[in-house]
């Protein structure tokens, strides 16, 4: 993510003197009320484990090699997703691209890691407090953000490539900014939980 207002003029090097460069800041991107999108339903939405076909398909998911991602038409942002997000995820079927896995996969991934992740979050947020703002890059289902809004941070960012994920993150957390990403300059960063912080009030907090 990139966003520049239409008006908004860099400094060039070589610029005639006296041209100052624009103190406009960059405008936030759209928060998109993911509540309310209906997303498409993937592969992995229309099978049922009950048909023996469909079932080995799942299985071979777990236990096979990892494959990459099937957008099903109509997904939203799927022509800005870089294409190393479109890998495989944990081998699970069709990654974090369907309702059915994203939603299992919020659901046990702290039930898996017995309690060690809520903690990480608590002592994270803890950390964090009485920071500005907060951007947690791969949110997932939103957890970390929200230990983090719930610390007292009040301006609380996340940004994911599934739109799956950030549907569910904001229903679960409504008072987080969810954005999908990463492009631009952000698809840099890597894509699992990160917390990037504004440190203009926390000089001396470092991660």
């Amino acid at each position: 993510m990139d966003p520049q207002l239409p008006d908004q003029k860099r400094h060039r090097p070589g610029a005639r003197a006296g041209h100052a460069a624009s103190t406009t800041p960059p405008a936030d991107p759209p928060v998109p009320d993911w509540r309310a999108i209906e997303l498409p339903d993937a592969w992995p939405d229309r099978l049922s484990v009950r048909r023996p076909a469909e079932a080995w398909r799942w299985i071979r998911c777990f236990l096979g090699a990892r494959q990459r991602v099937e957008l099903p038409p109509g997904l939203p942002g799927a022509g800005r997703l870089p294409r190393y997000v479109l890998q495989g995820f944990h081998n699970l079927p069709n990654g974090n691209f369907s309702k059915t896995v994203t939603r299992s996969y919020v659901t046990g991934f702290d039930r898996v890691m017995l309690g060690r992740m809520r903690a990480a979050r608590r002592r994270l947020a803890g950390y964090l407090a009485g920071s500005r703002a907060a951007l947690d890059v791969g949110t997932g289902g939103g957890r970390t953000a929200a230990a983090l809004r719930a610390s007292g941070v009040p301006e609380v960012w996340a940004i994911d490539p599934s739109p799956y994920l950030l549907k569910h993150a904001a229903s679960d957390h409504p008072d987080i900014r969810f954005v999908q990403g990463p492009e631009g300059r952000m698809s840099r960063l890597p894509s699992y939980y990160t917390t990037v912080i504004d440190r203009r009030e926390r000089p001396d907090r470092r991660l």
